[in-house]
C-alpha cells in the first residue's frame, strides 16, 4: 500500500487502469490536476467514477435534537477556548454541491463525458465514536475547532459521546447517495448495466 495525496503520487511503470475511483474526496483535489491526471491514469475506455453523499434535510424529532446539543457543546468550547489559529488551515468547503455544479464540471473537463448518474438515499444509524468521526470527516466541521488545544478537543469529544449514548447510543441519519459514471473522451462506452455489475461486485 502506497499513502500519498492524488497530487503527489504517480503510476508504477506509467502502469494503465480500468477505472478510477473516489469517494467523497474528489472536490478536495486540485482542479488544475484531478481531471488531466485521471485522464492520463486510465485505459483506453477507462472509467472515472465519483460517488459522494451528503445528510438529507429530512431528519428524525431525535436526530435533530442530539445535533441541537452537539452544536451547544461545541459552540461552548470555541468560545471558551478558541485561540489564534495555530494549526494548518482547512479546506472548508464540505463538498455539497449542487447536481448542476458537479455535471458542470466533468463536462467542463473536456476530457471525461457522464454517462449515468444513480441516486439513492439510506438511513445510517452510527454509535458515538463512528458519530464523532463522521462529524470531523467535514472539513467545515472540523476547521471550527482549529483554534483549541487537542487535550481541550478530547474533552470535547468525551462529552458529545456522552451525550449521545444518553439518547440510546446512535444516531440516525438519513443519507442522499450519488454515483457519477463518466467515461474516458474519445471512445466507445460498455452497456452502463455491465459497468455497474463489476462496481457492485
Amino acid at each position: 500500500m502506497y499513502v500519498s495525496s492524488f497530487e503527489e503520487w504517480n503510476s508504477t511503470n506509467n502502469q494503465k487502469y480500468d477505472m478510477v475511483f473516489s469517494a467523497q474526496a474528489f472536490h478536495l483535489i486540485d482542479k488544475n490536476i484531478k481531471y488531466k491526471k485521471c485522464h492520463n491514469l486510465l485505459k483506453d475506455k477507462g472509467y472515472l467514477v465519483l460517488f459522494w453523499y451528503s445528510p438529507c434535510n429530512h431528519k428524525s424529532d431525535k436526530t435533530r435534537e442530539i445535533q441541537k446539543n452537539i452544536d451547544v457543546i461545541v459552540n461552548k468550547y470555541i468560545n471558551s477556548h478558541y485561540k489564534d489559529n495555530e494549526k494548518s488551515e482547512r479546506i472548508e468547503h464540505d463538498g455539497i454541491y449542487k447536481d448542476s455544479e458537479r455535471k458542470a464540471e466533468i463536462e467542463l473537463s473536456g476530457l471525461f463525458k457522464l454517462i449515468e448518474k444513480l441516486d439513492y438515499s439510506h438511513e445510517i444509524k452510527e454509535n458515538a465514536e463512528q458519530y464523532l468521526k463522521a462529524m470531523k470527516s467535514t472539513p467545515a466541521f472540523v476547521s471550527k475547532l482549529d483554534g483549541i488545544d487537542d487535550k481541550i478537543i478530547e474533552t470535547m469529544d468525551n462529552e458529545i459521546i456522552e451525550l449521545i449514548n444518553k439518547y440510546g447510543g446512535y444516531v440516525g441519519t438519513l443519507f442522499n447517495f450519488s454515483l457519477y459514471i463518466t467515461i474516458k473522451m474519445g471512445y466507445y462506452q460498455i452497456p452502463s448495466n455491465m459497468l455497474k455489475d463489476a462496481i457492485y461486485r
